[in-house]
């Protein structure tokens, strides 16, 4: 099986993005208000088409609202499907966001690498050392309220495989998506 950035440089096909970045959330100790536009852009080398689409979702009792690179036509990314399967889960609520967690990281890492090789000019842009991906997770649990806010950046490290490397300064760039919560 091919990796994402091998079928990108093997079929040449552009890359689709689309994208949504307005969401605003407020939580008190009695509520969690959050409120988002519902604007999308679906973005392409040829430029970009705006769109309508809600940011805030409900799956089950857990609501959950995304924003920033939510999907990309050509590899299939999808966070927001992403993000269903893993809320229709058993389990309590930190159960449900953990298993987004680990179902998130290899193929958005794949993404942003497919995007690092093939578009480095976006990459550059929109990508290095920004959220790629922002998802806050809230809602009622037995009478009380949550809210978990995870925020993917794309960061680049350079890593040296051994001392003698280090000393002939021969190094490799290594990618790193960076995961910050808030709970």
């Amino acid at each position: 099986m091919l990796s994402l950035a091998e079928a990108a440089a093997q079929t040449h096909n552009p890359l689709v993005f689309t994208s949504g970045t307005t969401i605003v959330i407020y939580r008190s100790t009695d509520e969690i208000v959050v409120g988002a536009d519902s604007l999308m852009v679906r973005r392409s080398d040829t430029g970009a088409i705006p769109a309508a689409e809600c940011k805030i979702r409900q799956v089950g009792d857990v609501f959950f609202a995304i924003g920033v690179h939510i999907r990309e036509e050509f590899t299939g990314f999808d966070a927001v499907k992403i993000a269903t399967e893993a809320l229709r889960n058993s389990g309590n609520a930190a159960a449900k966001v953990k298993t987004f967690e680990q179902n998130i990281l290899l193929p958005l890492t794949e993404l942003v690498r497919m995007v690092k090789s093939t578009n480095p000019a976006y990459f550059d842009k929109s990508l290095r050392d920004k959220p790629v991906l922002q998802v806050a997770f809230f809602g009622n649990e037995h009478q009380s309220l949550y809210l978990y806010v995870r925020s993917y950046k794309a960061t680049l490290f350079l890593h040296s495989k051994t001392a003698a490397s280090r000393m002939a300064r021969a190094s490799k760039t290594v990618m790193v998506l960076l995961l910050s919560q808030m709970n």
